[in-house]
């Protein structure tokens, strides 16, 4: 028994030695990692993530320059087809063979020499690459440092071509190509001006020195149109009437009865012969006139209306509503004693100047609104015991409704008139004179049959009629 104690004895004492190293090689191993390989990947990887973000910023920097450059360069680049044509639209004139003044032509191959040189001053772009995206994950310290030695030399050379690149932006020096092509258009215009020339003034060029002036009298020309369509005017207004132009008239063989739309051919009164005039001119004041007519589109005018579809919506609820007032004044004008119960449109009737028109007929056209009216008649404020209701048709008139040219619809509505004609009510009550009783007028008819022959029938000879109230047949009885 105390042999087997001794040897359990023994082996307990051995184990703490056995454990002990197994783990002391262990921490070896862990410290061995950490400072060779751990340690300097992190530091390794710190220093590339850095760098990579010093990288990309700076790239952003780079890629903004090129972008800048780029921009400006593909501008020019898509308006060099657009300047090419115009150049070859100009030297097709210039080149055309034909007689042109010496300043319009020097003018002309100045440009074109301009042109030349704006081409040469734009750059090829260079095309700008993709940024790259660094993902540290997965490398090698050795890659993590090449890597992080190549960004840094990238950044560098980078960072050395953003002022080139941003001095390049700001150096491309063309001009805005709208410019261009205006004083493309300017100088052909002038070339084509100067071809024609010798016909339009009736002389040659041979005889006059090179800084002849042409001269476009219509410049010194105001066209205004007058009046209401399509009885408008023109009238012709010269700006200056000092130097050359106090040696030309305007004329036009149509001033008057004009529409919208016509054509007025305007002419310069240049006497008997345009040569001699032009050579008096040219000898004067060193001047030719190169115009001779000119046509001018009538428009703007005020029209008549020929339809009562023509009134704008806002402008006819105005004319509403002026007809209700109208109607309405005159049927309480009896010391309080009328009220006006009920107005209710019953419908217009548009009529239309004929042509040829009569000298008798100052309006264009007329514009009916037909009502039905129904008031109150009490006379008890008198101290009298008396009511009664009346009902009657009547119409208000309006004249020369104009369409403007923003659309909408112009009339005086001080021109609203009412009929002549009245409905009249005898109360029977007398008044201070026994033998007169009280008696109260309405403005209208009975019926609408009634109104329209004496209010519209009347006009239909010299005017058109678009009504929908029933013209001479249905009439509505308003009954009492």
């Amino acid at each position: 028994m105390e042999q087997q104690n001794e040897q359990l004895q023994g082996k307990t004492s051995r184990s703490p030695l056995s454990i002990l190293i197994p783990v002391c090689i262990l921490l070896a191993g862990l410290l061995l990692w950490f400072f060779l390989y751990e340690r300097p990947h992190q530091n390794a990887l710190s220093q590339f993530r850095a760098a990579a973000a010093e990288y990309e910023e700076t790239y952003r920097s780079y890629f903004n320059a090129v972008d800048a450059c780029n921009r400006k360069v593909l501008a020019w680049q898509e308006a060099l087809p657009a300047l090419d044509a115009e150049c070859a639209e100009l030297k097709q004139v210039l080149e055309s063979g034909e007689p042109v003044r010496t300043a319009d032509a020097d003018a002309a191959r100045a440009l074109l020499k301009e042109a030349e040189t704006i081409k040469k001053n734009v750059p090829m772009s260079e095309p700008v690459i993709a940024m790259h995206a660094w993902d540290p994950q997965g490398l090698s310290t050795r890659e993590l440092i090449n890597r992080w030695n190549y960004i840094g030399t990238e950044t560098g050379r980078i960072t050395a071509e953003i002022p080139y690149l941003e001095e390049t932006a700001a150096s491309i020096s063309v001009p805005d190509f709208d410019d261009i092509a205006r004083r493309f258009r300017e100088t052909q215009k002038a070339l084509e001006e100067s071809i024609l020339l010798r016909q339009k003034i009736g002389i040659s060029l041979d005889d006059f020195e090179d800084d002849i002036r042409i001269y476009d009298p219509f410049e010194n020309l105001e066209v205004v149109f007058e009046g209401t369509s399509p009885d408008g005017r023109v009238r012709l207004n010269k700006k200056s009437t000092v130097g050359v132009d106090r040696e030309y008239a305007f004329g036009t063989d149509s001033n008057s009865g004009l529409k919208n739309g016509d054509l007025v051919t305007v002419r310069v009164d240049f006497g008997d012969s345009m040569e001699s005039f032009n050579q008096n001119l040219a000898a004067q004041y060193k001047t030719v006139l190169c115009e001779w007519t000119r046509d001018y589109v009538v428009e703007g005018l005020p029209y008549s209306l020929t339809e009562f579809s023509q009134i704008d919506e806002p402008t006819l609820d105005v004319i509403k509503d002026k007809a209700v007032r109208t109607i309405t004044g005159q049927a309480e004008q009896k010391e309080g004693l009328v009220v006006v119960d009920d107005i209710k449109l019953i419908g217009h009737c548009f009529l239309t100047r004929k042509s040829p028109t009569s000298l008798l007929d100052t309006a264009r056209n007329y514009l009916f609104l037909v009502y039905s009216v129904k008031c109150s008649v009490d006379l008890s404020k008198d101290g009298h015991d008396y009511k009664n209701t009346v009902n009657y048709v009547t119409s208000v008139r309006f004249s020369n409704l104009l369409g403007m040219p923003d659309g909408k619809t112009a009339l005086s509505l001080e021109n609203a008139a009412l009929p002549s004609s009245t409905i009249k009510l005898n109360t029977g009550v007398p008044t201070l004179l026994v033998f007169l009783p009280r008696t109260f007028e309405f403005a209208g008819y009975e019926d609408t049959n009634t109104l329209f022959y004496n209010e519209i029938a009347p006009l239909t000879d010299r005017f058109t009629c678009e009504d929908n109230i029933g013209t001479a047949g249905e009439a509505v009885k308003i009954a009492n």
